[in-house]
């Protein structure tokens, strides 16, 4: 079974996330979204709503669970097996910082 991670703080969850989401359940057999806690950052929703608003969001995937975490996102992967984990890049900023989180994960 092919599992992906998405990861975030979904603060809130957005339709970018949201597109995000949808193809990697069409290209994984299962999905977790896991909004994970960020203590130096202030939301406008505590992670618990984000999870609810991301359940509603994809009750419609039935492969895809919504998780929290304050753990590591790379402690949380190895926990679950998960075969990639599924980020979003808009820019060549993000572009780099995402390859120099993959590299520390």
């Amino acid at each position: 079974m092919r599992k992906a991670l998405l990861t975030g703080s979904f603060d809130p969850p957005t339709v970018g996330h949201l597109d995000l989401i949808r193809r990697a359940a069409r290209a994984f057999d299962a999905v977790t979204v896991c909004v994970f806690r960020n203590p130096d950052k202030t939301g406008c929703f505590t992670p618990e709503e984000r999870v609810e608003l991301l359940r509603a969001a994809v009750r419609d995937l039935p492969n895809v669970t919504v998780d929290a975490s304050d753990g590591l996102v790379a402690d949380y992967a190895r926990a679950g097996g998960f075969s990639a984990i599924v980020r979003g890049v808009r820019n060549p900023a993000d572009r780099a910082y995402e390859a120099d989180m993959a590299s520390w994960n």
